[in-house]
């Protein structure tokens, strides 16, 4: 009897938080899309035809430059860039990363462009690719999102240098 009523207990406490479960999150490209700092990189992320590849994909790891990112960038590159839909795409294939990754694994991800993830950890706070972890674990349908306050700088040289070649 009393197995029972424990039983039946767990069930009414549970219930709700096992439908809520149910409910499906929606996928990177949309809450990338949703997240008022990331404005910029969701329009990078269309302007580069990224967006159709993160489609396409099942399970994947974005590092998000938020907007206080973009306005980092020298006048000239974020110009580079806005032209150039080719130098955009090499530089955001260099922060996402087929698979979900954790904080834990990151020095283990590839990005789609095949580089390693370079992360340290400085205090408390997580850096990737140079950059602090603004936002952890972003949890999506197809994927996770972290969000970082900048882009690495080398990664934009590389990007920017790729158009004159």
């Amino acid at each position: 009897m009393k197995l029972t009523f424990f039983v039946a207990a767990i069930l009414l406490v549970s219930g709700p938080v096992l439908a809520q479960e149910n409910v499906s999150a929606p996928d990177i490209l949309t809450t990338i899309k949703s997240r008022e700092s990331l404005k910029m990189f969701s329009a990078a992320l269309q302007s580069s035809g990224m967006a159709e590849t993160l489609k396409h994909e099942n399970s994947v790891t974005v590092f998000a430059v938020s907007d206080r990112g973009f306005a980092m960038l020298s006048p000239t590159d974020r110009e580079t860039l806005r032209s150039s839909h080719a130098a955009l795409n090499f530089l955001l294939a260099r922060y996402v990363v087929r698979g979900r990754f954790v904080p834990t694994n990151f020095a283990s991800a590839r990005t789609l462009s095949g580089l390693k993830v370079l992360t340290t950890q400085s205090g408390r706070k997580q850096m990737v690719n140079g950059a602090s972890v603004e936002a952890h674990d972003i949890e999506c349908a197809n994927g996770v999102v972290y969000v970082l306050d900048r882009f690495d700088a080398g990664l934009i040289r590389d990007a920017v240098q790729m158009i004159g070649r």
